[in-house]
C-alpha cells in the first residue's frame, strides 16, 4: 500500500475483505497475477494478499 500521488488519475487503489470466505485467498491469489497484467500492461504494478489477524 502506498499513498496516492499528486499525479493524474488514480494512482492507487486497494480492497479489504472482512470475513472472507473459505478458499478466497487461493481464488484471489490465484487471478490477481492474471488481472495485474491485464490492468497494467507496463507490469509496475503489484498485487498481495495478507492478513492482518490470522486466523
Amino acid at each position: 500500500m502506498r499513498p496516492d500521488s499528486a499525479r493524474f488519475g488514480m494512482t492507487a487503489s486497494e480492497m479489504m475483505v472482512i470475513n472472507p470466505p473459505w478458499k478466497l485467498e487461493q481464488q484471489m491469489n490465484n487471478v490477481l497475477p492474471w488481472l495485474q497484467k491485464v490492468l497494467v500492461p507496463s507490469g509496475t504494478g503489484y498485487h498481495k494478499v495478507s492478513w492482518i489477524v490470522p486466523e
